[in-house]
């Protein structure tokens, strides 16, 4: 009889955690979401002069000709990244096989024809529109979840 009270006692305190466990991950099942910037970009600058374009980001990091008359104006950031798979490195200067480099390119290219006016703005730049629910993330706690659950009731059976 007291076995009996000693394993729903236990059944119940850790059902107590689960749940708790549960309210406290709620944002775990959330990701943030991105969408490109250049829809807006056009909307905002299409029309502008090129002086208004350097007096908002500044001098551009390059330019080409647009093959039109007029010139792209490219402003951009390079970032390399090294991410590493184990617990090595870098070694004597030289990058372990398992360091991984990654190269990521930033730009927003201004099309400004031969009056100084903008007419298309192209861009890679994303920005954090919300969040959506990953359904991975919401299979894979149900996958724990039901597994932790059954392995309750089989400790609770003997």
């Amino acid at each position: 009889m007291k076995r009996n009270f000693t394993l729903k006692l236990l059944f119940f305190g850790i059902m107590i955690t689960l749940l708790s466990s549960c309210a406290a991950m709620k944002d775990w099942f959330y990701v943030p979401t991105y969408a490109p910037v250049e829809e807006e970009l056009n909307a905002i600058w299409q029309g502008s002069s090129y002086a208004d374009i350097v007096k908002e980001y500044g001098a551009p990091n390059r330019s080409v000709n647009d093959g039109l008359g007029g010139t792209i104006y490219v402003y951009e950031d390079i970032q390399t990244e090294y991410t590493t798979v184990s617990n090595s490195g870098v070694v004597n200067g030289s990058i372990d096989s398992k360091t991984k480099m990654v190269t990521i390119r930033n730009f927003t290219e201004f099309y400004v024809d031969g009056n100084d006016c903008c007419y298309s703005v192209r861009s890679n730049r994303l920005e954090e529109d919300g969040t959506r629910l990953s359904p991975m993330r919401i299979a894979i706690s149900g996958i724990l979840g039901t597994t932790i659950i059954a392995a309750i009731i089989g400790l609770a059976a003997f």
